[in-house]
């Protein structure tokens, strides 16, 4: 067995686990096979998780 020959059959291993990954997170993941839709990242500023809420010394 050559070094070419080794070589393709590690990347075609590394394709078949790759494959079969994928296919088990899109069949046991959280959505299945809807497309996952992201919410923009919303800045947090002071005015938008105020401290006055969390009593003193049980911080997030």
């Amino acid at each position: 067995m050559n070094a070419a020959t080794k070589i393709a059959g590690f990347a075609l291993g590394l394709a078949v686990i790759f494959g079969v990954a994928v296919g088990v997170g899109a069949t046991l993941g959280p959505h299945g096979n809807e497309t996952t839709r992201h919410t923009p990242n919303q800045p947090v500023t002071a005015t938008s998780h105020p401290t006055s809420e969390h009593p003193a010394g049980l911080g997030h």
